[in-house]
């Protein structure tokens, strides 16, 4: 990566190699191919990966809202991590679970009421939904909106029937989201924005 001084010490010499030609624009002349090849190398080091879209991710149930919309309240117990995440409480037993995005069945994990299972997004966020009455097939592939599986039913004292859903953000800004009150807790309070503004700010869009 050159620094901006390496980048004006190209272009100055570029310049002064230009304004010694002694003809017009000759690919092959020995100054106008030094010239050039300095601004090419200055083009290269300005040149940015493509900023990746901020991923539109949608509801997680059936006329729900979308991820984007909701505020993260709790970590998840019992995995390595942060894994913040929201339950969505207004479900009964056997309300649609649904792809907030396209994506593909990583892992079969546990839960304390159901089962639970991981999917990776096309975006590179890993999914985590727990409570739920089956998992999918592992690698199975599924489109946005697609049914997953379906709410578990699970005793009053587990919560009732509810979708926990958490995300890994680390593969796509390199951190995980806030949650709670203060941004690391306490658990089931609010206070942190929203799964949107969060993408949006960490991804400078």
């Amino acid at each position: 990566m050159l620094t901006d001084e390496q980048r004006l010490a190209k272009l100055v010499r570029a310049e002064q190699l230009l304004k010694n030609t002694e003809h017009g624009y000759t690919p092959e002349a020995r100054r106008w191919k030094q010239a050039m090849a300095l601004i090419d190398e200055v083009e290269a080091s300005l040149e940015r990966p493509p900023t990746p879209p901020v991923p539109a991710l949608g509801p997680v149930k059936p006329g729900g809202k979308t991820v984007m919309l909701h505020q993260l309240t709790h970590n998840t117990d019992g995995f390595t991590g942060v894994w913040p995440a929201f339950d969505d409480t207004n479900v009964s037993v056997g309300t649609s679970v649904l792809a907030p995005e396209a994506c593909k069945v990583i892992d079969h994990t546990g839960s304390d009421g159901g089962v639970g299972f991981k999917v990776r997004g096309a975006s590179g966020i890993i999914h985590l939904f727990l409570h739920c009455a089956s998992r999918p097939p592992m690698s199975a592939s599924f489109v946005k909106g697609a049914k997953l599986s379906s709410v578990a039913r699970i005793t009053a004292t587990q919560g009732g029937p509810h979708i926990h859903y958490a995300l890994d953000t680390r593969p796509l800004i390199k951190k995980w989201l806030k949650y709670g009150r203060d941004g690391n807790g306490p658990d089931y309070t609010y206070g942190s924005p929203t799964v949107g503004v969060q993408l949006h700010a960490a991804m400078g869009v």
